[in-house]
């Protein structure tokens, strides 16, 4: 299509506005609520970009007179691809990390006391126990590998902590309902 101005134009050019111009009038509204859907119901970025898709389609209006399907389904297809673009070009929203909240002074005491006071039980246990303990928490060592060392099934580790947990439990409840400390 040649601007207006230029030289006479011809019949197909004359036929190639008044396609676009159809084109235009019949499919605006269901291409801008598609794109205003998409685009968060913002009406400025749906208006421009509904304007990209008639341009894109009338830069190659030959292609528009050549779809064997419909008109609309090449605009939603100019469409589709102007709202991906639209939405590559967007810049991530920057956050920033949380800062780091401090534990409590008191309560990190209280917790390294309450980690001394059951390891000093964990020393009454059965040398079995102990060791599947200290592996497991202190060591951090996956069950695999605790079975691996001991020469166990994973099962077995699992119950042996299990027990050991248990017997630790008990200690501490008989050591509350009695009074007494380690």
């Amino acid at each position: 299509m040649k601007a207006h101005g230029d030289a006479p134009s011809t019949g197909n050019e004359e036929k190639e506005r008044e396609l676009c111009g159809l084109v235009y009038l019949r499919y605006f509204k269901k291409l801008y609520v598609y794109i205003w859907h998409r685009v968060g119901k913002s009406k400025e970025v749906a208006q421009d970009l509904v304007q990209d898709v008639f341009l894109n389609a009338f830069k190659h209006v030959g292609r528009l007179q050549q779809q064997s399907s419909s008109y609309l389904a090449y605009l939603f297809k100019i469409a589709k691809n102007l709202l991906v673009s639209h939405y590559r070009k967007q810049k991530p929203i920057p956050m920033d990390p949380l800062p780091e909240v401090p534990m409590e002074p008191m309560r990190a005491v209280e917790e390294m006391l309450d980690a001394k006071m059951l390891l000093s039980r964990a020393d009454r246990l059965p040398p079995h126990y102990r060791d599947v303990l200290r592996m497991k928490y202190i060591e951090e060592l996956p069950i695999r590998t605790i079975a691996q060392n001991l020469g166990k099934t994973e099962n077995a580790v699992k119950l042996s902590l299990y027990r050991a947990k248990r017997a630790l439990r008990n200690d501490v409840a008989k050591s509350e309902r009695t009074g007494t400390t380690v």
